[in-house]
């Protein structure tokens, strides 16, 4: 800001140098190094530079944050073939040193060109990759579906179910596969099959994510889920898990025939549990004392 001469812009421009060159002698450096250029370019652009800071930021392509500029420059001049090839210059960059998590957002990269392209065959390749290798996101999910007629679609689907599956741990916690296929069912309005996995995955909060698309269709086997799960958790003690099962119970409330089986469920523990100062006092106080 305060730079008025030549002389004063050559010494900031050093200063920066000097200071890259020190911060390139030590380990994980990149982000100080990118941070500092970027002060240059900073300059440059302020200044109406725009050619000299071009050049800088080709200069130091080898950096993810410079090539990203390029790619995003091509795309908004709809240089298509030009962002792609930078793009996969990136991709192969990553594939080298093995950074996994970089190699996925060059083909982000290269889904949002096919997208502008409206490459069906490498949008369907890129998204379908993307659905498996990034925890089974659904916006993938729903962009490789379009992509499909409605009669090919059918199969396409039980053949990523299939997939999901057989990668399925057969432990008793919920996975990212139980999710995917949660979601996956939800997305295709499939009642009976996402009833089915909540009756396979018996946990608290895979039923409270879950039980709302089907308990309108199936009431009382959502109302038998909880009830199950509820009473397993009334083993344990403590305020917190009496407050996390209160919370349960008004969830069944809202389900038909689900009021008449809070009160069973709580004439119960409170049979049961007596003894329990803490438990009594919250079940009062959400539902009420016991009748004398």
């Amino acid at each position: 800001s305060l730079i008025t001469t030549g002389q004063q812009e050559a010494q900031f421009m050093n200063l920066i140098d000097k200071q890259i060159s020190k911060e390139k002698e030590r380990d994980h450096s990149e982000y100080a190094v990118v941070s500092l250029i970027k002060e240059k370019i900073d300059y440059l652009s302020e200044h109406r530079r725009e050619q000299e800071a071009a050049k800088l930021i080709e200069e130091n392509i080898e950096y993810r944050d410079f090539r990203m500029m390029l790619i995003d420059k091509a795309i908004s001049q709809k240089d298509f073939k030009k962002a792609k090839e930078l793009t996969q210059g990136g991709l192969t960059e990553a594939k080298g040193k093995g950074w996994r998590g970089s190699t996925r957002e060059w083909n982000e990269k290269l889904l949002e060109v096919a997208k502008k392209e409206k490459d069906t065959p490498v949008i369907k390749r890129l998204s379908e990759m993307l659905f498996f290798n990034n925890q089974y996101t659904m916006d993938h999910y729903r962009l490789l579906k379009v992509t499909y007629a409605k009669e090919e679609w059918s199969e396409k689907r039980e053949d990523i179910i299939q997939k999901i599956g057989r990668k399925r741990d057969a432990s008793h916690w919920i996975t990212s596969e139980d999710r995917a296929l949660a979601n996956i069912y939800i997305e295709e309005k499939d009642r009976e099959r996402t009833l089915k996995l909540l009756q396979a995955n018996v946990q608290i909060d895979f039923i409270n994510t879950y039980a709302h698309f089907v308990q309108d269709k199936y009431p009382e086997e959502i109302l038998l889920l909880y009830e199950k799960v509820i009473k397993h958790c009334a083993r344990q003690t403590g305020r917190s898990v009496y407050n996390d099962i209160a919370d349960d119970l008004k969830r069944m409330q809202k389900i038909t025939g689900g009021r008449e089986k809070v009160k069973e469920i709580v004439k119960l523990f409170r049979e049961l549990y007596k003894n329990r100062p803490a438990m009594m006092e919250i079940l009062n106080n959400n539902f009420g004392k016991a009748s004398p």
